[in-house]
């Protein structure tokens, strides 16, 4: 028996990515553009896999824009 912990492919590009500059904090848009996806789904789903095991820690926060429209 082992204790491995096994990855999915997007964690582990993911991961990949991440680690080419470990002291960096890496924003939605530089992991993207990193892994060569263009779904935030996929981005995120993996973020959130590698915080529940433990190899990243996730800062979210929320923007919003207010625009008004034509009358």
């Amino acid at each position: 028996m082992t204790d491995r912990i096994d990855l999915t492919n997007p964690e582990r590009r993911m991961l990949r990515a991440m680690l080419s500059s470990p002291s960096s904090v890496h924003t939605l848009e530089q992991i993207m553009n990193a892994c060569d996806w263009n779904d935030q789904a996929v981005a995120t789903g993996a973020g959130h896999g590698l915080s529940d095991k433990g190899y990243v820690t996730i800062q979210e926060s929320v923007r919003r824009r207010i625009h008004a429209g034509q009358e």
